[in-house]
Order: structure tokens, then sequence, then C-alpha cells
């Protein structure tokens, strides 16, 4: 799918602000993972930027044009802390997809590199997993919640610092995954993060950085290679 966030803001109230309309400032992506490093506040915590102006394009269609409901079902989203209910992991994976069976989302798990850990268990997909997923790591936890959100078979799958709490062989695993997705799959798949470790394997990365929101908030895009060759030169 090709995503498109484009600023056509003019006059003096786009000065005022940032530079809208600029071409640095519309990110285009096509069937490619994405990074983008969201600002760091003065406590540390990621800043949320709204929307006031400018538009987003899916397919070269405005998503406001969209049925909100169709829209939607284009998406599965995996966010830093994912939400497990108080019973089995097969249940909470199910969620993704009513109608799912049993096999769906064994399929679903392995793709997401969490199915040997579950299998390992005495009641293996039966197992209750606590009040909020309490009985599972961090890492465990978050590998369930891709699980399920690429059990909807999405179109876009957006990660949301969705590695953030796994250990570096975990990580590897998901990237690894993440790749695989990628290529044997119509997706598209957004990351957001800030470890480098997590998007190196991104077909494009833009860079966000705009700590006083003055001027482009799109500091760089491109691929690895071609970022680090910038930041060499």
């Amino acid at each position: 799918h090709h995503i498109v966030f484009k600023n056509e803001q003019t006059g003096e109230s786009s000065k005022e602000q940032m530079q809208q309309g600029d071409e640095e400032q519309n990110v285009g992506m096509k069937n490619a993972n994405e990074f983008s490093s969201s600002k760091e506040g003065a406590d540390g915590q990621s800043s949320t930027l709204f929307k006031n102006s400018g538009k987003i394009l899916l397919d070269g269609v405005d998503i406001c044009d969209y049925n909100l409901k169709d829209l939607r079902n284009l998406f599965s989203i995996v966010s830093q802390e994912p939400m497990l209910f108080n019973m089995s992991i097969y249940e909470n994976i199910k969620f993704g997809k009513e109608n799912a069976t049993r096999e769906d989302v064994k399929r679903a798990c392995k793709f997401a590199a969490i199915d040997e850990f579950i299998e390992s268990l005495p009641n293996q997909y039966d197992t209750n997993v606590g009040p909020y997923g309490k009985s599972l790591s961090g890492g465990q936890k978050q590998r369930i919640a891709i699980a399920r959100a690429l059990l909807r078979e999405p179109k876009i799958l957006l990660l949301d610092e969705a590695t953030s709490s796994l250990d570096s062989n975990s990580e590897n695993l998901i990237e690894k995954t993440i790749v695989d997705i990628k290529d044997k799959a119509d997706k598209t798949i957004i990351t957001i993060a800030h470890r480098i470790a997590s998007i190196k394997r991104s077909d494009k990365i833009v860079v966000f950085n705009n700590p006083d929101r003055t001027g482009s908030f799109v500091q760089a895009q491109g691929t690895h290679e071609e970022l680090l060759s910038v930041q060499d030169g």
C-alpha cells in the first residue's frame, strides 16, 4: 500500500508553526517498513503531535474519504503496553479474529515466534495468563500481542515500540519475522521506535526531531545505509 503524509497548508499561519508544504514535509512509503522517531519531551515521555493541517493519502485516497469501519479493518496495531486478559493464551489471541480456528491461532503464533514457548507449557494454548498477563514476561506478552494482530491478516501493521521490552534474542526473532511478513505477504509495516536495532532492516526510515517546534519535523529519510552515509559525510 502506498501511504503519503502530505502537508498543503499555505499562508502566514504555516510560517508561524512549521514549514508546511515543503517537499521534505511530504513523507511517502510504498510496501515498506517505516520508522518514525517521536520527539522526547523534557520528562522523557514521547510527545503526541495533533493534526492541524494536511492530509494522509492511502493508495491516493484521502483517509477522510474512507468508510471508518473499512479503514480500521485495514490496520492492526501493537502498542508498547499490550493488553492481555485473565483467560487462556488461545482466548487472548482469538480476540484478533473471532471466527479464527485453533490452527489459525497457531499459525499466527509461529509468525510471532512465540509458538515454541507456548507449546512448552503444560496446558499449552489453554494456559491462563492471569490478570493483565502477569504470569508472562514483558517480551512474551508482546509476542502474544503481535500474534493477535497478525491473526486479523491486516493490510497495514503498525508496531508502536512493540519490541521495546524484548531481549535481544527475541527482538531478532521478531525483526526476522517482520521481514518475512513483508516479503511474503501484501502488507505495509510501519514501525515506530527509538532504538536503531528495531528499524535498521526497514526499507525506508524517516527520522522526526523538532525540539523547539520550528522548521521541519522531518530530519532525514532513507535506508539505514543511506542515513549512515549522510551522517559520515
